[in-house]
């Protein structure tokens, strides 16, 4: 029976089975006590609790953070709406002013040919004209 037994079991495989069941059980007396807080309902339930309340404040805590970040961006754009409409109104006002210098640069020019100075004068009232024809036609467009 001996050698039944010896011929089954080599040495090498009975303490590879022993360092086996050494670890089992080392691993369950280590890890049941965390086992068995897992699977009562109660100790799950108050965790369960815990971190859906900490959940709430942190997701509470980022609403009201991107709220604050939102309230500071409208501001900016309200600025910027209000800093757009002054540079509208002021290239209105600058396109007048323009239009009003150059008919008096026409003025002066047909003032300056009546007075007898045809050469360059003849010149820039033309190229003058231009480019008011010119503008008048792109703004059209």
């Amino acid at each position: 029976m001996d050698k039944l037994l010896q011929q089954a079991v080599e040495p090498g495989q009975m303490i590879t089975w022993l360092i086996l069941a050494f670890l089992v059980g080392y691993f369950i007396y280590k890890e049941w006590p965390e086992f068995k807080r897992r699977v009562s309902g109660s100790e799950v339930k108050k965790v369960e609790d815990k971190s859906v309340t900490d959940r709430l404040t942190a997701i509470e805590a980022d609403i009201k953070e991107i709220k604050e970040k939102l309230g500071q961006d409208y501001s900016r754009l309200n600025d910027m709406d209000r800093w757009k409409s002054d540079m509208e109104q002021i290239v209105t006002e600058s396109l007048e002013e323009r239009e009003i210098l150059m008919q008096a640069m026409l003025g002066v020019l047909g003032g300056l040919q009546e007075l007898g100075a045809n050469g360059p004068t003849k010149e820039a009232k033309a190229t003058v004209q231009r480019y008011i024809n010119k503008q008048a036609h792109r703004r059209d467009a």
